[in-house]
């Protein structure tokens, strides 16, 4: 992939994941360096890249998530700059936030990093981060059976 986007790939059906037979993910997206894979019958998301040369996965179970939100982190705002330029200017990073109820560690995921992404690029990244919040929030207040 040339440019570090959030990019959707589209399938017809669910895919169906060789480490595990009885998951079903119904929706997968890259983010940078990320995989984002989301098991809507089990309610999890699985999140896999590259570290240091080593491919590393992990799951969030949804139910186990309080809080699922937008950080936006901002860098050398000075007074009277933003009378100037826009906030977005001065915009650094983008990540999805994880919080759990156990108050385990609060995971980030990087959505948008401005070293890596185009600042053009930053409405469509925000709106697909928007998407997936909202996706997993929803998927987060589901009552198991």
């Amino acid at each position: 992939m040339s440019t570090k986007t959030m990019q959707s790939i589209e399938k017809k059906e669910p895919i169906k994941s060789e480490q595990e037979p009885d998951a079903c993910y119904s929706k997968q997206e890259e983010v940078g360096n990320l995989s984002l894979s989301l098991d809507t019958m089990k309610r999890r998301l699985m999140i896999s890249g590259l570290v240091n040369r080593i491919r590393q996965t992990f799951q969030i179970q949804l139910g186990s998530t309080k809080v699922i939100s937008i950080k936006k982190v901002y860098r050398n705002i000075y007074v009277g700059q933003l009378k100037k330029r826009s906030l977005e200017d001065f915009l650094d990073a983008i990540y999805l936030q994880f919080e759990f109820f156990d108050d385990r560690n609060t995971i980030y995921l990087p959505v948008f990093d401005r070293t890596f992404n185009d600042l053009r690029e930053l409405p469509q990244i925000e709106k697909r981060a928007y998407y997936w919040q909202d996706l997993l929030s929803e998927l987060r207040l589901i009552k198991d059976n």
